[in-house]
């Protein structure tokens, strides 16, 4: 039986025809026009065909880039957080390890990458470009061999911010004597001459506090017991640490480094001492105190690479001032307990109330000054110690003196001893500019302010246009006391007149936070520093401390809400 050519195609072209979407062909069909028509579909099946593969291929190739695009930017951030720890003042060492960053995660300049470290004007930020060619796979038949990818990170280091002091010199006072008019400090150096400084009141001397004392009395870490036989447990051995940032070759000095116990104040502001204050604490024994100088070389967290320029131990000290000046025949007079023992008499010590040199400083370069009262030698050797000893710094040759972070800590603090009679005395705080507070909660801490003989009162002044006028704030203290609005905290409580404008009026009830910290916090608005709210002095604050008698020693502490080390904004 003969089969006819209609009968044995259908079958085959109706499969192509419905692969195509097309009907089936019916009974009466034209094998030849057909057969035509299903090669046009074919052939332009096949062209379609290889036009869609081409866009998936596109389309793999471009989800490739991305994906690469994605650790190409997750290099440039680690590189550009790894880095930006140095530039405050190394942007060599910031460079190498950024460029290191970035090759751990895969990228090292070469003929198709290129890893760009910059260094923008800021000197906290660090940039990082990488640039890159991503090779395709399907886009070639295009003639597309790759795609080049390029992402920039920006990073920046809030380092912790300078306290005390925006000039060359930290923590200088007037000289009181036992009664009458206090005098300027005097630039006179212990080998004679001068500083070679203009030197101004701050309105506290610098101060650290013996091993052995109470902490209760101002000084939260360097004191090791609370009272004893509790421990302390903030106490630390490194201490307190100073930044000394030289502009030019130069000595760092110390005012009045030794302990020379000087005599109580008489009339008003008794209670106090005269000249820097040296007292003993508790029962007077001799004294220790150490000064060591670091060279950071630049690296100021990294103190395993410092070196030690120089010493002065001030160890085992045990002398009055006998003045008629700063000092007194009745030994009674030179400790806040008990008697001294057969002590020297300092008056002439050629170390006392001058200037004493400590160490040479290098141009450009960045110092750390220790002071601690415990033995570096042997860190039990001072636990009986009770005493305060107050100084000051200055960096001849220009640059700052300020006080910094202790190593271990990311939190800087200082202890400030405000010898005043009565009245208004003004010192600063910190420096807080427009990268480390516009937007930001500023947390200042104080601990134990207060321990003077009448009503006291503290504001908080901050850098802007007009400057140093008090703000408003809110603050708690870990004994309960608390205000969410206010210009000022009333931390001693009795007969006195509050500043103007003060929303804490003089109440009773004498120290209101023995051994309490009161953490005060300041919000500024994102327009903080900017053109339009400019800053007056390079945004360091103020404080304002309103005493109607006495003398405080008080530990200080400042930090900014958010992370110290962070990408900004591209």
């Amino acid at each position: 039986m003969l089969l006819h050519a209609r009968a044995i195609l259908r079958p085959g072209i109706n499969r192509v025809r419905k692969l195509a979407g097309a009907e089936p062909l019916p009974e009466g069909f034209s094998v030849r026009g057909e057969l035509k028509q299903a090669g046009q579909i074919v052939v332009i099946f096949a062209l379609m065909l290889a036009v869609l593969m081409g866009l998936i291929g596109i389309a793999i190739d471009t989800t490739y880039a991305w994906r690469e695009a994605l650790r190409v930017q997750r290099a440039a951030d680690a590189a550009a957080l790894a880095g930006v720890v140095y530039r405050p003042g190394d942007f060599t060492t910031a460079t190498s390890v950024a460029d290191n960053a970035a090759t751990r995660n895969g990228f090292t300049s070469s003929s198709t990458t290129t890893v760009n470290v910059i260094a923008p004007t800021d000197p906290r930020e660090l940039d990082v470009s990488i640039t890159t060619q991503v090779p395709t796979f399907f886009s070639r038949i295009f003639g597309i061999n790759y795609f080049t990818v390029t992402r920039l990170s920006k990073a920046v280091y809030v380092t912790p911010v300078p306290m005390g002091s925006p000039l060359a010199y930290f923590g200088t006072n007037e000289d009181c004597p036992v009664s009458g008019t206090c005098g300027s400090q005097p630039t006179t150096t212990s080998t004679g001459g001068s500083l070679g400084v203009s030197i101004a009141s701050q309105g506290f001397f610098g101060a650290i506090e013996g091993e052995g004392t109470d902490k209760r009395t101002g000084d939260a870490f360097a004191t090791y017991w609370n009272p004893n036989p509790t421990l302390n447990t903030q106490y630390t051995a490194d201490g307190y640490r100073y930044e000394i940032d030289a502009a030019a070759a130069g000595t760092v000095y110390l005012y009045d480094p030794l302990f020379c116990a000087t005599a109580g104040k008489t009339g008003a502001g008794s209670g106090g001492h005269a000249g820097t204050g040296d007292h003993w604490t508790g029962t007077p024994t001799s004294v220790s105190t150490y000064f060591l100088l670091w060279d950071t070389h630049n690296e100021p967290l990294a103190p395993a690479f410092w070196t030690k320029s120089a010493e002065l131990d001030e160890a085992n000290q045990n002398q009055v001032d006998k003045s008629t000046r700063y000092g007194s025949t009745t030994l009674t007079n030179y400790a806040d307990t008990g008697t001294p023992s057969s002590p020297a008499d300092c008056e002439s010590d050629p170390q006392h109330n001058k200037w004493v040199a400590l160490g040479a400083v290098s141009a450009g370069e960045t110092y750390s000054l220790q002071v601690t009262t415990t033995n570096p030698a042997n860190l039990s050797a001072n636990r009986s110690q009770s005493f305060e000893n107050m100084f000051s710094i200055a960096v001849s040759g220009g640059g700052k003196v300020y006080g910094s972070a202790s190593v271990g800590s990311s939190v800087p603090s200082m202890v400030a001893y405000t010898n005043i009679d009565s009245g208004s005395q003004e010192f600063y705080l910190a420096q807080i500019d427009r990268t480390a507070g516009a937007g930001r909660t500023i947390e200042i801490d104080l601990f134990d302010p207060g321990d003077t003989t009448a009503a006291s009162w503290i504001q908080i002044e901050p850098d802007g246009t007009p400057a140093w006028q008090p703000t408003t704030f809110s603050y708690t203290a870990d004994n309960g006391r608390s205000n969410s609005s206010t210009n000022c905290i009333e931390t001693y409580g009795g007969s006195g007149t509050a500043p103007s404008g003060c929303s804490e009026t003089a109440t009773s009830g004498g120290i209101f936070y023995q051994d309490s910290w009161v953490s005060i916090k300041v919000t500024l608005p994102t327009t903080y520093g900017d053109a339009a709210h400019p800053l007056s002095n390079g945004g360091w604050w103020k404080i304002k401390y309103t005493v109607s008698g006495g003398n405080d020693t008080t530990t200080w502490q400042i930090r900014t809400g958010g992370t110290p080390v962070h990408l900004i904004g591209t």
